[in-house]
């Protein structure tokens, strides 16, 4: 087994959310000190660490603007989406608590999936890597797109529970227990890393 740590989304606009609500649940779920934990495990085994950002221009142009359902809804009661993770700004720097180091990798996507027009899946395999510890916020969708498309790609998928949060605990553990098992195992950061360790040859 050969195994990167992918890590979707901890930017300051996601994961210190202008919803109190929102930053409420993050708070609880102490995503960000298990992610801290899992990264300093990851680096001392040798474990590539790669962060997903997600930037858009400051015109939004480049932002998803496909007409849903909730999209509809919005448009008739006059609300509009507001504009998060512009490129070069604070909000879309990674939270402070997880500073880059020189062995690390950053990917930057403009869509849900890490794989969608990134280089990830070009850079998994160029490190030999079969398998994908995944963590981030928000579970049902960063983490959830990323997911599908990595066991569409042909990586078998490790979520990290206590390294995932969604913006509702209702939808984390929807997205936990009935979607998740069909392309992934999950499981907390210390057993995938120590099963990961254990699986290496002496």
């Amino acid at each position: 087994m050969s195994a990167a740590l992918v890590l979707i989304d901890l930017q300051n606009d996601v994961v210190n959310n202008r919803s109190e609500r929102i930053r409420e649940i993050v708070r609880r779920s102490a995503v960000v000190d298990h992610c801290v934990a899992a990264v300093a495990r990851a680096r001392r085994a040798r474990i590539p660490v790669i962060f997903v950002t997600v930037v858009r221009r400051p015109n939004g142009v480049d932002a998803v603007k496909n007409v849903t359902d909730v999209s509809l809804r919005q448009a008739e009661r006059g609300v509009a989406e507001p504009l998060t993770c512009i490129e070069g700004t604070e909000g879309a720097a990674l939270v402070r608590e997880l500073p880059v180091e020189a062995g690390d990798f950053v990917v930057v996507k403009r869509r849900r999936s890490a794989f969608n027009g990134t280089e990830l899946d070009w850079l998994l395999r160029r490190l030999s890597v079969d398998t994908v510890l995944l963590g981030g916020v928000a579970t049902n969708w960063g983490v959830e797109s990323t997911a599908r498309d990595a066991y569409d790609l042909g990586y078998d998928v490790v979520v990290l529970s206590d390294c995932c949060c969604g913006f509702s605990e209702a939808d984390h553990d929807w997205t936990m227990k009935n979607i998740l098992p069909n392309m992934a195992r999950v499981m907390g950061w210390e057993q995938a890393l120590a099963s990961v360790e254990h699986a290496r040859p002496s």
